[in-house]
């Protein structure tokens, strides 16, 4: 039974993940599924930025006194894919990952295997839409 492959735009953001894997991500990387075959590129970074935690000021605890700091051990990354997907009953798969908002995916490339949240995807070309 052979299913039709769509090409679609997605965007992973992997969260508070460590700096040196953050050093990881290229342009042009190879998402892999479990038997090596390409399924999908990264297309571009988007950000690379500190996660942030939140902090309490000691000082004034009783009005609740907070605010976001730098977190110096985590990263946030939010990278654009394009992926090969399986339509299934009205559902998109990636790897066997139904593509929802707020899903996770694991992405396998020869370098690293990192878990992302969907946050935004697309069955035409995010990048194009946005004019970038």
């Amino acid at each position: 039974d052979v299913k039709d492959i769509q090409k679609i735009s997605m965007k992973i953001k992997c969260a508070s993940i460590m700096p040196e894997l953050a050093g990881f991500f290229r342009e042009g990387d190879a998402i892999k599924d479990n038997d090596g075959n390409a399924i999908g590129v990264l297309k571009k970074i988007i950000s690379d930025v500190p996660s942030e935690i939140i902090t309490v000021n000691q000082f004034n605890l009783r009005n609740n006194d907070y605010f976001l700091v730098p977190n110096p051990s985590g990263k946030d990354v939010v990278c654009l894919f394009e992926i090969n997907c399986i339509e299934e009953k009205g559902v998109l798969y990636f790897n066997n990952y139904a593509v929802k908002i707020g899903n996770n995916v694991v992405l396998n490339t020869d370098s690293y295997n990192i878990q992302g949240v969907i946050i935004d995807f697309d069955r035409g070309s995010l990048a194009e839409k946005k004019g970038k």
